[in-house]
């Protein structure tokens, strides 16, 4: 897979969980990292590359709430979601966690 990453990513062991509206799915993985565009999940359990979700990503006792599109599925590791809407208060709750995470 080529880069295209628009920005750094950062080691981050938040909880997700992952929703979708049809079909309803609902499944609770581990972020693996996270940037300010998306996160990268590691689960067996892959949705279709365009799929639409929710994403919950709880963190030190906060919450991350975003909607989101499968990105890209890696069959044996995970699946990375973009971020497509995130309210303000999100937003900012996500730059903290960033800040205090390690870049890759």
């Amino acid at each position: 897979m080529s880069e295209r990453r628009r920005v750094p990513r950062c080691a981050f062991g938040g909880v997700a969980e992952i929703t979708t509206a049809h079909p309803n799915t609902y499944i609770v993985v581990s972020t693996a990292n996270l940037s300010r565009h998306g996160c990268f999940v590691t689960t067996l359990a892959f949705m279709p590359i365009g799929t639409k979700v929710g994403v919950r990503i709880t963190y030190d006792g906060s919450v991350f709430n975003a909607s989101g599109e499968v990105a890209y599925v890696l069959s044996e590791n995970g699946m990375g979601i973009k971020f497509t809407t995130t309210a303000p208060n999100d937003v900012a709750l996500l730059e903290a966690w960033l800040r205090q995470q390690t870049k890759f």
